[in-house]
């Protein structure tokens, strides 16, 4: 029997929920009481089991909750507060209190890494576990699949085969990567195509005579695998990578909430206490509010104003180098001044 180190700490609550009305929760029927509900997680636990995966190790055995379980009833007074401040501690608290790491971690960089010995059996876990993991991924893929040669690159030497490698793509949804002979390139699918050229998802309209190549676009980046369960990049968390909480959005609250209620509270505090423009925008009404920004263009609108910005560039880099200079000869003065000054002591005397 193996033990790990996963631990589950939450709190369960009893509600029916109205069918016709699901914002309102209301309690339970009088049979079913706490003590109930503490029966119902007891046997729970005693009863659920999971195999373990062939991948992790023999299929025989099973993966079950242990004998520590510690049941308390969320009271009124002292008690309701202590039992919500142990479960925020918990849900705030890292691995670092642990003797983990508070950063990611490389398979090279374990044996430097400044932990205990247990952690460090962790980490080396962790990283087995996801070697394991993928080398069955991999032995799950179909090679055909994942070595399929890309179809030939057409070019404008042969206008017919530029125009077959069109048909070809569009056939078969392929993205394309297509270069002009001005040397600037198109990446996309072709979605339909026009008298004179095609055009590309990206809305890029492009004409056959300006075609040199289409070739096959290079493979997008590999998507994570639905059974990779990142051990490797979450082994400074032990393994851990999941949500500390799975919240009920009829028995807690839910993120849109918190960013309205803070939105709210923000909007009164610029109406209560803000200048008259803060208050202006806080009278504004959400749709007509900017809340996303996107890139024009960088550089200037027309050439004269590129002309004068040049201008005046050139005017600051020639005040700054008389500057330099002004200040180069300054010093120089000074400097034969000092030396002056002995002489005439000299001949004074």
């Amino acid at each position: 029997m193996r033990r790990c180190v996963a631990r589950a700490r939450g709190s369960l609550r009893q509600s029916v929920q109205m069918m016709w009305r699901r914002d309102e929760i209301r309690p339970p029927d009088h049979r079913f009481t706490t003590e109930l509900l503490e029966r119902a997680v007891t046997r729970a636990v005693a009863d659920v089991h999971a195999p373990l995966p062939k991948q992790l190790g023999d299929p025989k055995q099973t993966v079950r909750w242990g004998t520590q379980l510690d049941i308390q009833h969320v009271a009124q007074g002292d008690v309701r507060g202590q039992i919500a401040g142990y479960l925020a501690k918990y849900s705030t608290k890292s691995t670092e209190q642990a003797g983990g790491l508070l950063h990611p971690i490389t398979r090279e960089d374990i044996d430097t890494a400044k932990v205990s010995e247990h952690i460090r059996r962790h980490l080396r876990a962790a990283f087995a576990l996801h070697d394991k993991m993928i080398a069955a991924i991999n032995a799950d893929e179909r090679a055909e699949c994942m070595n399929r040669p890309a179809p030939a690159p057409a070019t404008s030497n042969q206008p017919n085969a530029i125009v077959l490698r069109v048909l070809a793509a569009m056939s078969s949804d392929e993205r394309v990567r297509i270069r002009l002979h001005d040397t600037s390139q198109h990446t996309g699918q072709i979605t339909r195509r026009t008298n004179t050229g095609l055009v590309l998802d990206t809305a890029a309209e492009i004409a056959l005579a300006d075609v040199r190549v289409i070739a096959a676009a290079p493979p997008p980046a590999p998507k994570p695998h639905r059974r990779d369960r990142r051990l490797a990049g979450c082994a400074h968390t032990l393994g851990y990578r999941g949500h500390c909480l799975t919240k009920s959005r009829q028995y807690s609250t839910t993120f849109k909430d918190l960013r309205q209620a803070r939105a709210d509270h923000v909007r009164a505090q610029l109406l209560a206490h803000g200048n008259a423009s803060q208050r202006a925008l806080a009278q504004t009404n959400t749709d007509e509010r900017i809340t996303a920004f996107e890139l024009v263009g960088v550089g200037h609108i027309t050439t004269a104003d590129a002309y004068l910005a040049a201008q005046a560039a050139a005017r600051a880099r020639e005040n700054r180098q008389l500057a330099r200079e002004a200040l180069y000869d300054h010093h120089n003065r000074g400097r034969e001044h000092q030396c002056q000054a002995p002489q005439n002591l000299t001949r004074a005397a």
